[in-house]
């Protein structure tokens, strides 16, 4: 399954938290009423398919627009530096960079 939640004007944090963490417990609860629900290990935590996420299974992406930054330093090289994935969004001029974990 795959959560989305989204805000294209000034970003409130704690209000996209509190939507997918909703949406999230909604489905949950659903799929508990049909004898179903998340995958989930005392040992390892939630399972995925995919192996990265295991354990949170989370993955978090922003839409960042950082032209001084870009223009200033090597950016892929710095979220390289921290494990973090980056690309550059096409037609953005090169300040728009999509940066997930």
């Amino acid at each position: 399954l795959r959560f989305f939640a989204r805000q294209h004007t000034l970003v409130n944090l704690k209000k996209l938290w509190k939507s997918l963490s909703g949406a999230v417990k909604a489905v949950g609860d659903a799929a508990a009423a049909e004898g179903s629900g998340y995958c989930y290990s005392e040992k390892l935590g939630y399972l995925t398919a995919c192996p990265l996420r295991l354990g949170t299974a989370l993955r978090v992406s922003v839409a960042l627009k950082v032209p001084l930054l870009a223009a200033t330093n090597d950016l892929k090289a710095l979220c390289q530096s921290l494990d973090l994935s980056v690309t550059q969004e096409m037609g953005s001029g090169g300040s728009v960079w999509n940066v997930s974990s």
